[in-house]
């Protein structure tokens, strides 16, 4: 799910990444869709982002995703996406891709339940004040990182999730 969020930190490549941090978390979520026009909205404003070398990494601690409906919660966390045992998801980005400006697109890595895919993101970046805001979002398939795929009396959600997340970053 929170799968992250994450694919804004594309958008650093005009900050100093060593010194990069978050001020400010606008949104972080996935969507999940289902018959009938379902809608599962899980959302956090905890999110890390840190400089490794030639790569910036953006990581969401799972256990702090929340859908609204704790019953819902707790099989998303136990039952699916075993936080127990794979507590976060992350984006990596290589900063030799990161751009500033709006309708940026390229490939990024999203490692969730212990499986690491490369993604295609969207993003955009623009100055805010002394930062960056960082808006992004990219798709995956959950059975592709070897989750199963959610299902509660016979009402099952679709395996295609669209992840999001949109925030201030400043040296």
């Amino acid at each position: 799910m929170t799968r992250l969020l994450i694919a804004l930190t594309l958008c650093l490549s005009t900050l100093s990444l060593a010194d990069l941090g978050v001020v400010k978390v606008n949104d972080v979520s996935f969507l999940a869709t289902g018959p009938a026009g379902l809608k599962i909205r899980g959302e956090t404003k905890t999110l890390e982002v840190k400089n490794e070398g030639d790569v910036v990494v953006i990581k969401v601690a799972l256990d702090s995703v929340d859908t609204g409906i704790g019953l819902r919660n707790q099989h998303m966390k136990e039952k699916y996406l075993q936080t127990g045992t794979f507590p976060t998801a992350e984006l990596k980005v290589a900063r030799s891709m990161l751009k500033e400006g709006p309708g940026q697109t390229g490939t990024a890595l999203f490692s969730v339940h212990g499986v690491s895919k490369e993604v295609a993101v969207t993003y955009d970046v623009v100055k805010a004040g002394d930062g960056l805001e960082v808006k992004g979002h990219f798709d995956i398939n959950i059975k592709s990182h070897n989750i199963d795929v959610p299902s509660y009396l016979g009402v099952t959600v679709k395996p295609e999730v669209k992840v999001t997340a949109a925030f201030v970053v400043k040296p």
